[in-house]
């Protein structure tokens, strides 16, 4: 008389034919939550393990992630806790979830982009702990204080950014300033006068492209001058009724005064 067959749930009947055929079947919504709940909850290492490899060396399959998870997330937070008491006196709660966190990205990312595993019976046990513990070294050791920096070779080939997204405020500010500078009271009068001069033909009239430096200066021009603009010494004159050289003087003059001024200390643009 041959023995009875031994009643398994439908749960547990899944959980064991994945282990013993090495592959996964088709699942629905409804098994498939059963499943893992079950492997998250109350399976053991040893099973846990064994559904885990499976789902690793069938990661092309349509559950396989959601069985991985289930069996490798509490093997992680175990791993995490036990390697924090080692490495630490009291190890502090940020410590362990840093190291439970590395450890979940970092199998994430293997199984996304699996490693072939050797064919012995306990490579995947070898392997698992591998990898947590290379995620969890480098999330915990890794500074963020520089993240999302870029490093160039040369500073000064980098063109800086506009500081004023806005060109309405922009212009607020510039004729804020050259009010305040333009009446600024250690100037001489005929610096003043310049300066108003300045200000009242307005920055369409007044300022004029770079168009001369790819020509003259091609390093220059690298740093990103060419697309700056300069004050037009011709059209400062005509309206001043005075010679180009000596706007060219007077703006060097009230330059070095001004600059002596409000950053005498050269720490301005530093601070602000």
């Amino acid at each position: 008389m041959s023995s009875a067959v031994p009643y398994l749930p439908p749960v547990l009947e899944t959980i064991n034919q994945i282990v013993t055929s090495k592959t996964i079947p088709e699942l629905n919504k409804i098994e498939r939550s059963d499943i893992t709940y079950y492997l998250f909850k109350h399976a053991n290492k040893q099973l846990r393990l064994a559904i885990a490899e499976t789902a690793y060396r069938n990661h092309k399959r349509p559950r396989a992630l959601d069985l991985f998870l289930s069996c490798v997330m509490p093997l992680a937070e175990r791993w995490a806790a036990r390697k924090a008491q080692n490495m630490f006196i009291h190890p502090s709660d940020w410590q362990i979830e840093c190291f439970y966190s590395g450890a979940v990205s970092a199998i994430l990312k293997t199984f996304h982009n699996p490693f072939p595993l050797r064919d012995e019976p306990d490579a995947f046990r070898r392997f698992l702990p591998y990898r947590f513990a290379c995620g969890a070294i480098e999330a915990y050791f890794t500074r963020h204080d520089n993240h999302r920096m870029t490093t160039v070779e040369n500073l000064e080939l980098v063109t800086r950014p506009d500081l004023y997204a806005n060109p309405i405020e922009q212009e607020l500010i510039t004729r804020d300033l050259l009010e305040k500078i333009s009446e600024y009271p250690l100037l001489q009068r005929s610096l003043s006068k310049t300066l108003e001069c300045i200000r009242e033909l307005g920055p369409d009239v007044v300022l004029k492209e770079r168009h001369w430096a790819e020509e003259r200066n091609p390093e220059r021009s690298k740093k990103g001058f060419a697309g700056r603009p300069m004050l037009n010494a011709e059209t400062i004159a005509q309206a001043r009724g005075v010679t180009t050289a000596f706007v060219h003087c007077q703006i060097s003059t009230a330059r070095r005064i001004l600059q002596k001024a409000f950053n005498g200390d050269g720490r301005l643009f530093a601070t602000h």
